[in-house]
């Protein structure tokens, strides 16, 4: 996704609160012949992907890398914005997979609750009513719903709220385990039936 360039401010952390300290000029296609993405937090790159953004210096890719690291390094949610954005600049912008295996739940925006009981943390824009939310925490309740959708990962899971959960998942991953390993021992094998790795997304950004 494209965010709009009116969210883009710098921020400072103090006494553990963000404090907006003025606002970024934007950056767009036509002023800096870059665009901005947003992106998931959670992600998987690539080797290659990751020495590129350790070593900059590298390639010719790399003078946007330090220049748009300096800019963005006080936005708000910055991991949100520098991959993505990064990823879809450079030499890598043909050879990001958009797959997602997270599984998340939404409830409700920080700002649809009373302004008295909001998170101050997730309303730190000039608009007190521009605010975000974080996934619901997953509870034996969820577990049906999580274990159809086939996702590899989850989120949030929080002990105070639910001591159970990954216990549950836990113990039912351990028995799917214990039956793909008794399925594969009593299972005939020839020469020919070894596995063989995939590697079609070697080499790629994410």
């Amino acid at each position: 996704a494209r965010p709009h360039h009116s969210i883009w401010n710098y921020f400072v952390e103090c006494d553990d609160r963000l404090h907006r300290i003025h606002r970024l000029p934007p950056i767009t296609k036509e002023t800096h012949n870059a665009d901005f993405y947003t992106a998931s937090q959670w992600f998987i790159i690539s080797k290659e992907f990751a020495h590129f953004l350790a070593n900059p210096e590298d390639t010719e890719s790399g003078t946007f890398l330090k220049e748009y690291l300096d800019y963005i390094q006080h936005a708000v949610v910055a991991d949100e914005h520098f991959f993505g954005t990064v990823l879809r600049n450079t030499h890598f912008c043909n050879k990001h997979h958009n797959w997602n295996f997270l599984h998340l739940q939404f409830d409700r925006w920080e700002n649809e609750i009373e302004l008295a009981k909001r998170d101050g943390r997730k309303c730190v824009m000039p608009d007190k009513n521009h605010c975000g939310r974080s996934p619901t925490t997953i509870t034996l309740d969820q577990l049906d719903i999580l274990q159809l959708s086939g996702d590899l990962f989850a989120r949030k899971f929080v002990d105070e709220v639910d001591t159970k959960v990954k216990d549950v998942i836990d113990t039912l991953r351990m028995k799917e385990e214990f039956e793909h390993v008794a399925l594969n021992i009593t299972k005939p094998r020839g020469d020919g039936d070894k596995p063989k790795v995939d590697l079609s997304l070697e080499g790629h950004g994410t």
